[in-house]
């Protein structure tokens, strides 16, 4: 049977044979072929139908269409120029790469002697965004932090195709620290899945310097000097290390001066805190049980500067095993010292695999050989002394342990983590 549909376009149907033979369909659009359903096979690679004898057409015509990020992203409309002086709309995919072609049907030249004319072969090109960096199907964000930033961590906002994040800064971190967003970057197309945003911190110094902040730096230079570019004084931060020991983790800790005693003062107070606050903490604290501080008093501003320094620093086990621990609980050692008891190793908890500095409303993502993973609150983990037994964070086979240990910041409803 044949009918006939607006703008010219016919369909026509026959079957072979008796009832469920050989099925035929044949398309025809009518006029200007610039537009309809073989634009849209066009747009995901399909060939061009052609019957046993093919008409005379006109040559192709290329043009290029400059396209934002956003519309790279998401989709639309972009006008494009074709060589012959017409303008096109044509409308780009969500998530179609930079590079990529889309042929438009029957928008092409109508040379001598053609009955059809060519088409026209759009590659699309993405223009510079001012904060982003494509990396094919993930984007690179270069992030302006403050040194306090850097070194104290902090909540930040940071800009992403789908809308300013809060973004959680780890404390004492340097420039060239790597966080990571999880699925936010191209979304996925084709078959590929959505990229990630990679945030790159850079600690940027006050436009206008104040005198007070330059003698701060003044004194660094004379109480803590360093030089980053000297392998020799990286060399130097090193701890004596024990026969079949190694080091599995390096993290920068805020400093903050106080004496012994006060450390055992103020663990003891902030336990008891926590304790009436419902977190799991262990009464059984290295530092907590010494009774030299008993006639220690913080006041309250020494106990509220001490609380803002502090930070929490996990510990996981090949096992499974693992436990918070306060900073106050170690010692500053000098460099070449012999380091203290971070988590007890035995049979139960086996070797230890990662410690780092967390935050209350953190994450972590372990993986084991067996290519088990497991992703879980840091809040849940008790808080104990440092030289304490961990308890189960994963529960691993008799045979399977713990390889990786990934810290997943606290940024609200997004994924975070370090790379």
């Amino acid at each position: 049977g044949h009918g006939a549909g607006p703008g010219g376009f016919s369909q026509a149907w026959r079957q072979n044979g008796a009832p469920g033979g050989e099925q035929h369909f044949e398309f025809n659009f009518g006029g200007n072929r610039g537009g309809g359903f073989e634009d849209f096979f066009d747009l995901f690679g399909g060939g061009r139908r052609r019957g046993k004898a093919e008409a005379p057409r006109g040559e192709d015509v290329s043009a290029t269409a400059t396209v934002t990020l956003e519309t790279l992203a998401k989709g639309g409309p972009v006008r494009v120029i074709l060589p012959n002086g017409r303008t096109l709309e044509v409308k780009v995919p969500a998530g179609v790469e930079d590079g990529k072609q889309i042929r438009l049907r029957g928008q092409g030249q109508t040379g001598v002697g053609a009955t059809q004319p060519g088409d026209a072969l759009i590659t699309i090109k993405l223009a510079a965004h001012p904060y982003f960096k494509v990396e094919g199907r993930d984007l690179k964000l270069e992030l302006p932090i403050t040194l306090y930033e850097a070194a104290l961590g902090a909540k930040v906002p940071a800009p992403t195709l789908d809308g300013k994040v809060e973004l959680a800064i780890p404390p004492g971190s340097n420039g060239g620290r790597t966080l990571r967003l999880r699925g936010k970057g191209l979304p996925a197309a084709e078959g590929k899945p959505a990229g990630d945003l990679y945030v790159v911190l850079r600690p940027v110094l006050p436009e206008v310097q104040e005198p007070g902040f330059l003698a701060q730096m003044q004194e660094m230079k004379e109480r803590h000097p360093y030089d980053p570019r000297n392998k020799k004084d990286i060399d130097e931060l090193r701890i004596a290390l024990g026969e079949n020991d190694k080091v599995i983790a390096l993290s920068i800790l805020t400093h903050f001066d106080a004496t012994s005693d006060e450390r055992i003062a103020y663990l003891r107070r902030a336990n008891a805190l926590r304790r009436r606050m419902g977190e799991d903490v262990s009464t059984d604290l290295g530092a907590d049980g010494d009774e030299s501080a008993l006639d220690v008093e913080l006041t309250e501003e020494r106990f509220a500067a001490m609380q803002v320094a502090e930070q929490i620093i996990l510990t996981v086990s090949e096992n499974g095993y693992g436990k918070r621990t306060s900073s106050y609980e170690y010692r500053t050692t000098g460099r070449g010292g012999k380091g203290i008891v971070a988590m007890a190793v035995n049979p139960r908890n086996g070797k230890l695999i990662a410690a780092f500095p967390v935050l209350q409303d953190d994450e972590i993502m372990l993986v084991t050989d067996g290519g088990q993973l497991i992703r879980c609150p840091v809040g849940g983990i008790r808080i104990a002394g440092r030289g304490t037994q961990g308890v189960i964070v994963f529960n691993t086979a008799a045979d399977e342990r713990v390889v990786s240990v990934e810290h997943i910041g606290d940024v609200g409803a997004q994924e975070e983590d370090e790379v």
